[in-house]
């Protein structure tokens, strides 16, 4: 295991190759599948380069030397209610970390960095929505740090999902401090 401190750092277009791949890694562990060495294809690239060009969208790399390591990539949601609009949440839509790098506090990074980005643009919600089934590690992952189901549930791609979300404003501790070794400022 290295020792190398985590670089996060704003990821820009350039970056959606490298972020694709870390996906297409991630679902693949997560799926019990062989990992893919290289793009497989451009279907995962598409997506990710989609969700970057929405407006206000945020994405955060994360780099062990050269290596892109992890991402995590957000956008500020509309919620209507009444008469009113307010963007008060920021949507968390993809946090990946390379499976060979599980375990090292990576996601704990991102996800700190998510929440301070949204804290510093004034929202009080982080929202997700993640798989339901053979995914135990992804909502253990979100519950130890306080997100809760809202008890809303949809289906994408024959695969149902669950909807969370942590309130900001009101819980300063949400963030999760780093271990010794770890950056969690932007580079």
């Amino acid at each position: 295991m290295s020792s190398e401190a985590v670089i996060y750092k704003e990821a820009t277009l350039s970056d959606v190759n490298e972020l694709a791949l870390i996906m297409e890694r991630a679902k693949a562990e997560r799926d019990k599948l062989p990992l893919p060495q290289c793009l497989t294809g451009l279907q995962s690239a598409d997506y990710v380069e989609w969700e970057m060009e929405r407006p206000d969208a945020w994405t955060c790399l994360a780099k062990i030397g050269q290596s892109a390591v992890g991402f995590a990539l957000g956008y500020p949601l509309l919620r209507t209610g009444g008469d009113a609009e307010n963007i008060d949440t920021h949507h968390l839509s993809l946090l990946m970390v390379d499976p060979n790098y599980w375990g090292r506090g990576i996601g704990r990074g991102l996800l700190n960095l998510t929440i301070q980005h949204a804290r510093q643009a004034d929202r009080s919600i982080v929202s997700l929505w993640t798989r339901e089934t053979k995914n135990d590690r992804t909502r253990r992952f979100y519950e130890q740090r306080g997100f809760v189901l809202t008890g809303v549930s949809d289906s994408e791609e024959h695969s149902p999902r669950v909807h969370y979300e942590l309130t900001i404003k009101s819980s300063p501790a949400a963030l999760v401090t780093e271990k010794p070794g770890k950056t969690s400022e932007l580079a």
